[in-house]
């Protein structure tokens, strides 16, 4: 023999039901919001020779960023791709006394030389079309006003 439901039955079986879906959508706002570590913090698109971009980054903000600063150098810029190949530079200059550290891509290798400047180089080949990631970190001591100068250039 079936027992007849009651109404806190039905009161329960809503509140679980509600109980469930807010679970759900919590759930799907965490996983949507969740930091990506590729983030890009800036995009340079390199289509032609010739071009040059200069960034400064403030240092203490940097710093506050967990998974660091994304730069991104890219082969194209909507519907233009290089005829050529373009050999493109990029120079960090640290003014500060902060351990500059850079990774491109997904390489565990730092880049950084311990000097206060250096200068990294690659080349983009004709028609292609690729996005090349450094990732900067910082580690140290720094004071307000600490920068990090950037200068890209084909």
């Amino acid at each position: 023999m079936k027992k007849k439901k009651t109404l806190s039955d039905y009161l329960l079986l809503g509140v679980f039901l509600v109980l469930v879906v807010v679970v759900l959508v919590l759930l799907i706002k965490v996983i949507a919001n969740r930091p990506s570590s590729n983030k890009t913090n800036f995009e340079i698109p390199i289509v032609d020779t010739k071009l040059e971009t200069n960034l400064s980054i403030n240092l203490k903000e940097l710093q506050k960023q967990r998974n660091g600063y994304i730069l991104t150098i890219s082969s194209y810029h909507d519907k233009d791709i290089p005829n050529t190949d373009i050999t493109y530079n990029v120079k960090f200059t640290n003014n500060s006394n902060a351990t500059i550290k850079v990774y491109k891509n997904d390489d565990n290798k730092n880049l950084a030389s311990k000097e206060k400047e250096f200068t990294l180089t690659d080349k983009f080949k004709t028609k292609e079309k690729r996005l090349d990631n450094y990732k900067i970190l910082v580690e140290g001591n720094i004071k307000e006003g600490d920068t990090l100068d950037i200068k890209v250039s084909s």
